[in-house]
């Protein structure tokens, strides 16, 4: 009776209560995913808005017509993109060459200030990884929307961001460039 008694109960856990298990385990698993992939596309838009806010300036329009540090002064202050979490900033021009670049590290140090420090060394990964994404540009007709967002891994690290062509404030002719905003999304956001 007890060898019964122990064959029913190993036949029901494994045919009965695991296979439940499993199902309750996959169904809260798919939802940590989710919310992670809500949570970076959430990360990517909120690029891509701030992105639009800059790049469809007349002063960021006639930026890349005139390279002007009056202009660099002004509006690429370290502190804002500090304060958006931006990690690299590129204005290219059309034919997809920097016109300025940067890199950025956030650090906050023992007096809870924010150190932030220029990486060459960064900005030169990056160019690598997003040479892909001007690939992808500059496959796109001219109908559809220059606009490309999305993700990359560097080191292990996602790294998101948003493209956009630098037009003047009504959007109208032709774009002088393009404006590249970047973020990695460290442990903690994730």
């Amino acid at each position: 009776m007890v060898v019964t008694l122990l064959i029913a109960f190993v036949l029901i856990e494994r045919f009965i209560i695991f296979p439940s298990f499993e199902s309750l385990e996959q169904q809260y698993a798919k939802q940590d995913i989710d919310r992670v992939e809500e949570m970076i596309l959430d990360n990517i838009n909120q690029l891509d808005r701030q992105l639009h806010g800059l790049s469809s300036r007349d002063d960021t329009y006639n930026f890349i017509e005139n390279i002007d540090n009056d202009y660099i002064d002004s509006n690429i202050d370290p502190d804002t993109f500090a304060n958006l979490h931006i990690d690299f900033v590129y204005f290219l021009d059309s034919q997809f060459q920097p016109v300025w670049a940067q890199t950025y590290r956030f650090d906050i140090d023992d007096t809870d200030q924010v150190k932030i420090t220029t990486d060459s060394d960064n900005m030169r990964q990056y160019d690598v990884l997003l040479e892909a994404q001007l690939v992808k540009l500059k496959a796109l007709s001219s109908d559809e929307p220059q606009v490309i967002r999305g993700l990359f891994f560097q080191h292990n690290t996602a790294v998101s961001f948003a493209m956009r062509p630098i037009f003047n404030h009504n959007e109208i002719g032709v774009s002088k460039g393009y404006l590249i905003f970047g973020r990695t999304l460290n442990t903690v956001m994730v």
